[in-house]
């Protein structure tokens, strides 16, 4: 949140001035995005997040959103048991594009790694060891000079 001459909206409404327009950032953690109830909740989240009056439509968020991507035109979340294979084949593919978006980890060493490390030797299976634990998503705030007029606290 940001309130109307604060210095973090000056510095929003300054970006959108010399960029067009603010960008924010959906971050999602959890220990199970294997679960299609959760990959559902994402998709929801997303478009609520899309239909808002505050993000722009010109950008579409899942263009660049990292589930959408993943789980393609369909867009039907994937069964527990399938997630990890098919994340890991989705990675060593178009998936790639996505990985600086993604937080892996060890759940033997308990650490943070690459989301690669995940993808297993070429037809072999991927290394079910390493697990999705945050995501990144992009999203795009248009007009906070005109609605500067208008709102007195703004979302960033």
């Amino acid at each position: 949140m940001a309130t109307d001459g604060s210095y973090q909206f000056d510095f929003a409404s300054r970006l959108e001035e010399d960029f067009l327009m603010y960008s924010a950032y959906i971050i999602t953690r959890s220990e199970a995005f294997e679960s299609a109830k959760l990959q559902q909740n994402i998709l929801d989240q997303v478009a609520n997040l899309q239909a808002s009056e505050w993000v722009d439509d010109a950008f579409q968020i899942s263009s660049l959103y990292w589930l959408h991507r993943f789980l393609g035109a369909g867009r039907t979340p994937i069964a527990a048991e399938e997630f990890y294979p098919a994340f890991a084949t989705w990675l060593s593919g178009l998936g790639a594009t996505s990985a600086y978006d993604l937080v892996c980890r060890n759940t033997v060493t308990k650490r943070d790694v690459s989301c690669f490390d995940i993808i297993g030797p070429l037809g072999g299976v991927h290394n079910s060891d390493i697990v999705l634990k945050a995501t990144r998503g992009v999203f795009y705030i248009p007009n906070l000079l005109v609605r500067r007029a208008a709102a007195r606290v703004m979302i960033c």
